[in-house]
């Protein structure tokens, strides 16, 4: 099982790449010039992964990655 898997359990495509790109580091603004969106929509999608992760900040989706990684 690939690290977008494992992470994206319960998250949609868009949200899962996103979410692997906050855990890699990215700032919002260099996810969306790599997604060929809006920094607006990848705050909202983030907002989203929060709420399904049940996390409140990047670095507990980060954490959240990392376990799932695993």
């Amino acid at each position: 099982m690939s690290a977008l898997e494992r992470i994206s359990e319960g998250l949609t495509r868009r949200e899962a790449q996103i979410a692997v790109l906050v855990s890699r580091g990215l700032p919002n603004k260099a996810v969306a010039w790599q997604l060929g969106v809006r920094e607006g929509t990848v705050k909202v999608h983030s907002h989203n992964i929060d709420q399904k992760l049940r996390v409140s900040n990047r670095a507990g989706l980060i954490i959240s990655a990392i376990e799932r990684r695993r």
